[in-house]
């Protein structure tokens, strides 16, 4: 399950759904993020957005696996998309998607990527 970043670079309590996770990631003051759009992956509803680091921003430099956004991956030179999942039925409630790329390349890297989102398949109770 991933989580939000919380003041101090420490990781958040576990959102209730993939809603509640883009809604932390939007309110976080040193990220850009685009509204979540409803798209499909795999059969099953998703929230898509397009994250950045904002301007001024001080993004932690650590990261564990539950971490959605970090240094790591938004950057002055990177750009991320995020897809976020609720998934049913499992020990795992929300699945996170991350695929960055440098900003100059990033619409024809997304492009690129479409096949792999679409090759997705969920075994759903």
């Amino acid at each position: 399950d991933p989580r939000p970043i919380e003041r101090g670079c420490e990781e958040g309590p576990a959102p209730a759904d993939a809603a509640a996770l883009a809604r932390s990631i939007q309110a976080d003051p040193d990220l850009d993020a685009t509204a979540p759009v409803a798209v499909t992956i795999g059969g099953l509803p998703a929230l898509r957005m397009d994250v950045d680091q904002a301007p001024g921003a001080s993004l932690c430099d650590n990261w564990g696996p539950a971490m959605a956004v970090t240094a790591g991956i938004v950057g002055e030179s990177n750009r991320m998309r995020l897809w976020l999942l609720d998934l049913p039925g499992g020990s795992v409630r929300t699945l996170a998607i991350a695929l960055t790329a440098p900003k100059s390349d990033f619409e024809r890297v997304m492009e690129a990527e479409a096949p792999l989102l679409d090759s997705f398949e969920f075994d759903t109770p």
